[in-house]
């Protein structure tokens, strides 16, 4: 990991992040910000997240409609619901087959993400109902 830069600004926008784990959207994560830093702008926030991807503490997720952003830099699947779009860490027990065949094959994989999308258990309940 990369040395930064320490600000108050950006020192609370790292806790915010790692404070969560809904997976928030910039927006959310200027609005946290705005609690602490009334005058602060969006282009900061963006900005600084940008610079947390850069330095390896934070990682951007692609959605259909917007990027979310994640502190929790463990290696992680990621459940993304069609319904309500919440976005939920899944924790593999063991190696996967996927990376296993990567591994075989002479592949050095250093770090692995993988996106899921279909129905959480909350939604499956109401579209039940």
């Amino acid at each position: 990991m990369a040395a930064t830069k320490h600000s108050k600004q950006r020192d609370a926008l790292i806790e915010i992040l790692q404070s969560t784990d809904t997976h928030p959207t910039a927006e959310w994560v200027y609005d946290k910000m705005r609690e602490k830093f009334p005058n602060v702008s969006l282009a900061t926030v963006y900005r600084n997240l940008k610079h947390m991807i850069e330095i390896g503490i934070a990682r951007e997720l692609y959605t259909d409609n917007s990027s979310r952003f994640d502190a929790n830099m463990s290696d992680h699947y990621h459940f993304m619901c069609k319904c309500c779009g919440k976005l939920f860490d899944i924790f593999p027990q063991g190696e996967s087959s996927e990376l296993k065949q990567l591994k075989d094959c002479g592949f050095s994989v250093d770090r692995y993400d993988l996106s899921i999308y279909g129905v959480c258990t909350e939604c499956g309940k109401a579209e039940q109902s």
